[in-house]
């Protein structure tokens, strides 16, 4: 049995009051097969919710949203959870103050479009006399970040609708042919009631302090970790259906029910892709692409169950040579000719099965590389798994253990000497000693009190003027050093990596901003949240942005890309005092450029990224300084591999985290100099008021 929860949803004919849009045949046996499907995984029958026809009205769909998936008490934290849509969908002018990041033209203006599906009643009047709209993209999203906090982020979004806006739009003989076969899933947005400024407001202002959060006009959501979209087709294409029901999901049911390993999102969709393929090559008039989108596309389907973000794609290439792999992990991954790689079999749970031996870099290109591997090394089959196994960066290090000599001090050092005598298991060490009084990136001191101070001497921390970390005595009994020196180690490296030829970062301006409410304070009930918006720009100034602490202030980034080539921004936080790395932005789409030529991308309070930023200072601190460095691409890449855990200072509960004794597998590599990436590096530091 399969504890899974879900919605489907779907609409052949419409209320449809001006009676101008086409009878979605096929659209119910979409919900019925779907429904049958869940039930052959010995779903419980309780566990599924399906709504057609009349009764699938705008505040219908919204309602049991909520108490279906959202105020479920059956509901488990990670059970999956699945909503589908099939019907019509459209795109409208967003109102006033809703962000979106395209704009479209028409009539010879550019007008800010949202998507919407639409519900059975649209057009129709309320009881207060107000026509009845679409739901937008932006109140599917708030409903599904209300889940996600809920219930956990194990969570599918199947739409197989369009929002190109094309209706039935077409002429002659080979239209009017098509469409007695395939009908469209859109409708012409002329013909849609308008979205009100305050449509779903109550829904929106819950959702993460932010009403204007869902993404760019499209189903995508913002921020991108708590769900996976599977939508039927492009944002300009047309998703079409036959009365046995959508040719997406009639694809997407046949690869559910095929054996494909791994039994990921994203190996689903290539399934889907060809069978639309053979479609497209039979019918030109077909033109719908599936879209696979979230950061979490890799999982398996409805589990939680990712590979691990050390393990790179690789796939053999007897085309370029009988012992050639390419893996994707290239120059802004840190890899260099020479880098060595293990090379892993997965199992169907993406877990390694076997390890198959070694590979090499021999060609490294800006996201790619191309690898040999030796002899004796057997495939059953074409893909496999790299883990960086071998590291030229080496953290040099010493020990000050002449300046103290009180027994607390001797206490620390012998403890220290311990710690440092021992190996990681399976990680390659990142770390060397050289006698004190060299040239080193870091030297370990004892005070008298047996407190360690790791003071920093490498060229980017050592110029802080922050405190140093420290370790205190009763920290020494579990403190790993080798675990924790290979951490500083990863942090140093894949903080200094640079393309030092900067082929793409002239032609972008990268701005912080702090943000004001949008619109009147009296505009907004009581339990309501504002939007908000950029006001004060921060300057930097020397790569630096100065700044006070204030509890209520909230910030967001700002890219302009004024390169004739669209770009894959990726947003990573270094945190020197925790050594803590995180991925804060990352493309939500699989290729698909978020940073378009002659655009702007706004990362925090947007329609691309719903949470705002907010930075505080420890307690006992009167300045911290933080790095953001602002990766660009021009192709997807695979930029997790880099995020590590705290490995000093205290968790959010006030736990120490030397204590805790955290583990980690180091990874990463040195720099490159070619290739179409490129490396912005900005320090942010935040003072007491």
């Amino acid at each position: 049995m399969v504890q899974l929860f879900a919605f489907l949803v779907s609409i052949e004919e419409y209320a449809d009051p001006q009676k101008q849009w086409p009878i979605l045949t096929g659209a119910d046996k979409d919900t019925s097969r779907t429904a049958a499907y869940l039930s052959k995984l010995e779903v419980p029958q309780e566990n599924v919710l399906v709504l057609t026809g009349q009764r699938a009205t705008r505040e219908a769909i919204i309602t049991k949203f909520q108490e279906h998936l959202i105020d479920n008490p059956k509901i488990k934290r990670g059970d999956p959870i699945l909503f589908h849509f099939s019907g019509h969908g459209s795109r409208k002018p967003a109102p006033k103050g809703w962000k979106v990041i395209e704009d479209e033209e028409e009539e010879g203006e550019m007008r800010r479009k949202v998507e919407i599906i639409i519900p059975w009643d649209e057009g129709l009047e309320d009881d207060a006399g107000r026509k009845i709209c679409g739901i937008p993209d932006r109140t599917i999203g708030a409903l599904i970040s209300k889940v996600a906090k809920l219930h956990g982020d194990n969570i599918t979004v199947v739409l197989d609708c369009c929002h190109s806006g094309h209706g039935t739009r077409g002429g002659g003989d080979s239209a009017a042919k098509f469409f007695e076969e395939y009908a469209i899933r859109s409708v012409d947005p002329s013909g849609l009631t308008p979205l009100r400024e305050d449509i779903d407001r109550d829904i929106l202002a819950e959702d993460l302090s932010n009403p204007q959060s869902f993404r760019r006009g499209g189903f995508s959501e913002s921020h991108g970790g708590n769900h996976v979209l599977i939508a039927a087709c492009g944002q300009k294409e047309s998703a079409v259906g036959t009365s046995n029901g959508g040719l997406f999901t009639t694809c997407w049911l046949d690869a559910l029910r095929r054996d494909i390993n791994p039994r990921t999102y994203a190996e689903l969709t290539k399934h889907v892709e060809m069978k639309l393929d053979f479609v497209r090559s039979k019918n030109s008039r077909v033109t719908q692409h599936v879209q696979c989108e979230g950061v979490v596309r890799d999982r398996l389907v409805f589990e939680e169950t990712m590979m691990s973000s050390e393990l790179f794609p690789a796939e053999r290439r007897k085309d370029l040579g009988e012992n050639i792999v390419r893996i994707e992990a290239g120059e802004a991954q840190g890899i260099q000719q020479g880098t060595l790689f293990e090379l892993h079999e997965m199992d169907n749970r993406l877990q390694s099965q076997r390890t198959m031996g070694s590979a090499t870099a021999t060609e490294v290109n800006a996201a790619h590389c191309i690898a040999e591997f030796g002899e004796g090394i057997v495939f059953d089959g074409s893909k496999c798994t790299a883990l960086i196994l071998q590291h030229r960066y080496l953290l040099k290090y010493s020990v000050d253990d002449t300046t103290q000599t009180s027994p607390a001090a001797k206490k620390t050092l012998a403890l220290l000497r311990k710690s440092l005598s021992k190996t990681q298991p399976n990680v390659s060490s990142l770390a060397e000693e050289v006698p004190h009084g060299e040239a080193v990136d870091l030297v370990v001191e004892i005070d008298s009190s047996g407190e360690v101070v790791l003071d920093r001497r490498d060229p980017f921390l050592g110029t802080l003027k922050t405190d140093p970390p420290r370790i205190q005595p009763d920290e020494m009994e579990t403190a790993n050093f080798p675990y924790i020196l290979n951490a500083i180690a990863r942090f140093n490296m894949h903080l200094a990596l640079t393309n030092p030829k900067h082929p793409l970062t002239d032609n972008i301006e990268f701005s912080f901003h702090r943000l004001e409410q949008y619109g009147k304070v009296e505009e907004w009930d009581d339990d309501d949240d504002p939007v908000l918006e950029p006001a004060e720009t921060i300057p930097f100034v020397d790569d630096e942005a100065r700044f006070v602490q204030r509890d209520d202030d909230r910030y967001a980034f700002i890219l302009e890309n004024k390169h004739p080539t669209p770009l894959y921004p990726y947003l990573v936080y270094f945190d020197p005092a925790t050594y803590e790395i995180a991925t804060w932005y990352t493309p939500f789409e699989a290729q698909k450029p978020t940073l378009l030529a002659d655009r702007s991308l706004q990362i925090g309070a947007s329609p691309e990224h719903q949470g705002s930023f907010q930075f505080f200072l420890p307690e006992d601190a009167e300045l911290d300084t933080s790095f953001i460095k602002l990766i660009v691409l021009e192709s997807m890449s695979k930029m997790d591999f880099m995020n590590q855990r705290p490995v000093l200072g205290m968790d959010e509960v006030g736990q120490s985290i030397v204590k805790k004794g955290a583990q980690h597998r180091a990874g990463g590599q040195g720099a490159q100099t070619k290739g179409r990436w490129d490396i912005i590096i900005k320090k942010l530091t935040v003072a007491r008021q």
